[in-house]
Parts: C-alpha cells; structure tokens; sequence
C-alpha cells in the first residue's frame, strides 16, 4: 500500500528552521528580480525572513480577525493586501532591506507562498499538521464539546465524475486507506448508484438535497421561456433554483452543514455555497476565521488556483 511520505522532521524547531532558510533564499532571489525590493546581501535577507515572520505571528491574529468581515467578503483580497502590509512594515522597520511599495511587498508575499508550496512539498515539510495543530486545536478548544447523541448522523463527500471502477481500482493500489478499511471490516458497502439523464452537479445536488431537480436538463442549458442561457455557475441562478425546489426541509436541515456545494440543502449554517453566498443573513464569518489565521493561506490559495487554471487550459 502506497503511503504518505514520513516528513523529515516533526520536531518544529528543526520545520522553523527549514523554512526560514527557504524564506531567506526566496526573498534574496525576489530582490534580484523586484525592482522596489533591496537587500544589503543574503544576512539582510536571513533577518527579512525572521522580521516578517515575527511581525505575522504577532500581529496577523489580531488584524486578520478585525479585517475577517471584509476578508471574507472582498474574495480573500483584503487579506491579502494586509499581508502585503506587514512585509512594507517589516521594510520600515529594518534598515537593512527595503520594500518600495504595499503592491510590491504582495508581490513578495505571493513569492514567498510560491517557494514555500513547493519546496515543502519537495521536502515534505509537516506543513499541514502544523497548521492543524496550531488553528484547529487552538479552535478546538473554544468550541463545546458535543452532546452524545444515539440519533444517526451523515457526511456527504461529492467527488465529481468518480465512477465505481475507478474507486475500486483507486483502492487496489492504495490509495483511499480509509474508505478500503471500512469496507474491509464489513460494517460498510460500496453501493453503485445510477444516475437519470442529467448527472450533472447542479441536478445532482437539488435531488439529493431538496429531493427535486426537475427542469434541469444540464449544467447549462438555453431556457425557452425566459430566452437566456441558464448557467449552474452563476450564484443568482443556483439561489433561484433552490427557492423553486426547496420546500424548506431539505436534507439537511436539522442541524446540518453545507460546505463547498452549489445548493444548501436548507443547511443552518453554511459556507462556500452558491446559492447563499449574496445572502449575508447566513454568512458566518466567525467560519472562516480558522482559513484566514495563517498569513500565507490566502495567497497559497490563489496561487494554487491560478496554476489549476492553467493546467486546464
């Protein structure tokens, strides 16, 4: 069975160390290809590295929790620049390196969550653990414990265009552990389900949750009656077609969560759903404090999509 490769270290002092080395060589090579950014040679740039990491870890919890609401609501931009505003200050501070601009200190920003990405997954770096356990538990601790309940609950993965062979021989050569184990044990089973003539995600989605997707032949379709292309990707017309089909007990109204989908399901809360996201009666800000906590999230964000994006093209 193929697994995860074992990180080179979890002690974090030896991670801390790795990655400012990696920050120190990142912002060295940015100053010789930045115009507005200047270092005194490779020591100035060791010392950006610590000062910028210094000035995140004492003032990012506290400003990216006052900017949360704009944040969330300017798509990850306000944090972004804020990030960009640290580093300018870091500039400030010190004399040995100097950063000419807040557009060029994003600039910089964007560079150092480039080089991080992918020299932690060269050197795979205990990146993500080490979030998890400096949010999430921190998180953790603030939410209260659940009450035990003997009522049957359900997790919704969607995974679009996963066909049964393909999982199956997913699993065969190791991937997917967890779902193999459980089916090994035989308190689980892999049911193959077939789908009607749209199979789409938007219909997909309304018959599984709301228990309708009439009238939604595809993803996009041309609609007669109002003349106009209709587009699954548009959030006003997935909010228009869940007010159509939803009868206010979708499946996940008792105490649900929607997370990443198209439609709610009537979900109480809710986020990164389409057909809610201009509803801000249902935003929950306090939801996306744990992404927007680390500095470099935002901008690994967007730089991982971009690269998705030209990958598909």
């Amino acid at each position: 069975m193929k697994t995860k490769p074992r990180p080179k270290s979890r002690k974090p002092w030896v991670r801390i160390l790795l990655i400012w080395a990696i920050e120190s060589l990142a912002l060295f090579l940015m100053s010789l290809l930045l115009d507005g950014f200047q270092l005194n040679g490779f020591g100035a740039a060791v010392i950006a590295a610590a000062l910028i990491g210094l000035l995140n870890a004492l003032l990012w919890p506290i400003l990216s929790y006052i900017i949360l609401p704009f944040a969330v609501l300017t798509l990850g931009i306000a944090a972004l620049i804020l990030n960009g505003v640290i580093i300018y200050l870091a500039g400030e501070l010190a004399a040995s390196f100097e950063v000419a601009s807040v557009g060029t200190a994003i600039w910089i920003a964007l560079g150092l969550t480039a080089v991080n990405t992918i020299a932690s997954s060269l050197l795979t770096i205990d990146d993500d653990n080490s979030y998890y356990r400096n949010v999430v538990k921190r998180r953790a601790k603030k939410i209260a414990k659940p009450e035990e309940t003997d009522v049957p609950s359900i997790i919704f993965l969607e995974i679009d265009g996963l066909a049964k062979p393909v999982l199956e021989k997913a699993m065969a050569a190791g991937y997917a552990p967890t779902m193999k184990r459980w089916l090994e044990s035989g308190k689980y089973e892999l049911v193959e389900w077939e789908t009607d003539m749209s199979s789409q995600t938007s219909a997909s989605q309304l018959g599984i949750l709301h228990g309708s997707n009439k009238d939604i032949p595809a993803f996009r379709w041309y609609d007669r009656k109002r003349k106009q292309i209709i587009a699954s990707s548009n959030p006003d017309e997935v909010a228009r077609l869940e007010k159509e089909h939803s009868d206010g007990n979708g499946l996940l109204v008792h105490h649900g969560a929607s997370r990443g989908h198209l439609v709610s399901g009537d979900a109480p809360i809710v986020s990164v759903t389409a057909s809610v996201m201009k509803d801000f009666s249902r935003l929950h800000m306090t939801d996306y404090y744990a992404y927007f906590a680390n500095p470099y999230n935002i901008t690994r964000t967007i730089l991982l999509m971009g690269w998705d994006i030209i990958l598909e093209k």
